[in-house]
């Protein structure tokens, strides 16, 4: 599992590497536009850690790691501030997901946004939509259909827009995405 974003105040992309296998140690490249530079990780998360991003309160990457047993995994928020790791314990976490969770700046409330599509016993949900103010997480609003996949969430720029699309293609023959704009407080339909 990788994931990679970027860094505005050191002017680096940063890439981590985690493994599946649980507590498997990650790694932390950062790339400046010249070279790539793996960096210490030591104190903090292990793998696997699904999504990163940067947090523009805190001036941090924020990380998001499972803490998993057996076939369990419960999300933890940790952040790097370029140096050293630090654990936060919010009040409020959201679901762990392997595959399914991407982290992106907010341009309108400059919080960063995590949208995730999660499994329970009933089967996979709905894509959660949750906020982070650099020391808790706020659950805000549930898209999309149960089972379908969440592929693409990103954000334009500084001043752009946020974008998540799914595919709830029964077959590879009819590909067929939903799609969806972030106004700031809900998520507005842009394609059927």
């Amino acid at each position: 599992m990788s994931s990679m974003t970027y860094d505005p105040d050191s002017r680096e992309m940063v890439l981590v590497a985690s493994d599946i296998h649980f507590r498997a140690p990650i790694q932390l490249w950062t790339y400046d536009g010249l070279a790539w530079r793996q960096r210490g990780v030591s104190g903090g998360p292990a793998s696997p850690v699904a999504t990163i991003g940067y947090d523009p309160h805190t001036r941090t990457l924020l990380a998001i790691a499972g803490d998993c047993s057996g076939f369990e995994c419960r999300s933890q928020t940790w952040s790097w501030d370029g140096d050293a790791w630090r654990q936060h314990r919010p009040a409020q976490e959201p679901d762990f997901a392997y595959h399914s969770m991407a982290l992106v700046p907010d341009p309108i409330s400059g919080r960063l946004l995590l949208v995730t599509t999660t499994s329970n016993s009933l089967g996979p949900a709905p894509m959660q939509t949750w906020s982070w103010d650099g020391q808790d997480w706020a659950v805000l609003q549930l898209i999309g259909h149960p089972g379908a996949d969440l592929k693409i969430v990103g954000a334009t720029g500084d001043h752009g827009a946020v974008f998540a699309f799914e595919d709830v293609s029964r077959d590879f023959n009819t590909p067929r995405l939903n799609a969806w704009e972030w106004t700031g407080s809900a998520w507005r339909t842009i394609a059927p």
